[in-house]
């Protein structure tokens, strides 16, 4: 059921029908659903990252690469679904990672196809944001030539790059060049990097996360590792307090630093909920799993603030169980646990999350693994605004 845990074949094939076949009019049974006519998404697609270069206006979600144009309530999406030359991406690519770097005015994102990898590519500058022919550049100096991209993050004006190489191993790069040059920070891990994260100028710090990915009733006894680098993005070393317990694994790393009582770092796991810390790691504060089907809940991802900026609302998203949204007091380091009243697609693997609250309304974008991106209005309370529905785009 998670496609999350298919193989990469699986989930590459999955992703390449659903990318053809944008017409395909099935969707899924979600609570307040609003599936419109104009739908110029794929119903059915792996959204694997969503990045948003404008706030307000312009978003980007990868599977292929779909560029979004915000006019009043209603996104645009370009290509849309008579439209099969998909004009933003390498010829037959899909790309599994996505990131925005506001310095250089580009994305990055990393392809592959169903014949093999296809590497790093950078965007053409200028807004364009296309990977097409023409525009996109395949960047080959990666610290590991060949490398498989495996995630992409922009923190702080710096690129990060989590990949596996030609032995099989893991490995976390960054940039300092606008990815023209990049420096292997951590090499030869056992595990991939499932997230990198910056919790802003309070605490300046950096954090990246290696962790097993095993499929749900697997036994896992291995320890996810965080890493964590103060002030200078490019020494990272092993956080020796890490608060994830042994046999659990790290879905997500999301840093924040303009919620109500500073910078933030949240870990999303598969057992155990969500850890996050306001004061660079010195503590840790839990956010216990929610269970279904006397299961914990596994979480994938975390974003937000979803009420305004620096607000105090923020959305986790589930494998298999929709959404979450929790709050962080202002006056303490407790937290609300999550409502049930507030898991709208019940049925979705939610892979990524996006909060956009610096345009004229609060919209959060939220992939899924194999059903589509949505779209939900948030108000100031962070719920969905009054009269609003989620929108299959």
């Amino acid at each position: 059921m998670k496609a999350r845990y298919l193989t990469f074949l699986g989930l590459f094939g999955a992703a390449l029908v659903a990318l053809l076949s944008c017409s395909d009019p099935i969707y899924a049974t979600i609570e307040t659903e609003k599936k419109t006519d104009t739908n110029t998404l794929g119903l059915t697609l792996n959204i694997y990252d969503i990045a948003v270069p404008a706030p307000g206006n312009y978003y980007v979600a990868a599977g292929g690469v779909f560029q979004g144009i915000l006019n009043g309530t209603t996104v645009t999406w370009t290509p849309n679904s008579n439209d099969s030359s998909r004009p933003f991406n390498p010829k037959g690519a899909i790309c599994n990672a996505l990131a925005y770097l506001l310095s250089a005015n580009r994305l990055f994102g990393g392809f592959f196809t169903q014949s093999g990898n296809l590497g790093l590519y950078k965007s053409a500058s200028g807004g364009n944001y296309s990977f097409g022919p023409g525009y996109g550049t395949p960047i080959t100096a990666t610290a590991s030539p060949g490398e498989q991209v495996t995630l992409l993050r922009s923190a702080n004006g710096v690129l990060f790059m989590g990949g596996t190489n030609a032995q099989g191993t893991y490995e976390l790069d960054y940039s300092l060049t606008d990815g023209t040059t990049w420096t292997q920070e951590i090499p030869t891990l056992a595990y991939p990097i499932t997230g990198v994260g910056y919790d802003g100028p309070t605490n300046e710090n950096y954090w990246a996360v290696s962790s097993p990915t095993v499929p749900p009733g697997s036994t896992n006894t291995t320890t996810a590792v965080v890493y964590k680098s103060n002030t200078n993005p490019t020494s990272f070393s092993q956080y020796l307090t890490s608060p994830v317990p042994s046999g659990d694994q790290v879905n997500g790393v999301f840093g924040d630093s303009v919620g109500p009582t500073g910078g933030h770092v949240f870990l999303a796991t598969r057992q155990n909920g969500i850890y996050w810390s306001k004061d660079g790691g010195s503590n840790w504060y839990n956010i216990s799993a929610d269970s279904q089907n006397n299961l914990p809940v596994s979480y994938l991802c975390v974003a937000g603030p979803v009420d305004s900026p620096g607000g105090s609302v923020y959305i986790a998203g589930s494998d298999g169980y929709g959404y979450y949204t929790f709050t962080l007091s202002d006056s303490s380091l407790d937290h609300d646990r999550f409502g049930d009243s507030t898991i709208l697609l019940y049925t979705s693997s939610v892979s990524c999350v996006a909060a956009d609250n610096l345009g004229a309304t609060n919209n959060v974008l939220m992939g899924t693994n194999a059903n589509g991106l949505w779209r939900g209005v948030f108000d100031s309370s962070g719920n969905l605004a009054s009269g609003q529905s989620w929108t299959h785009e």
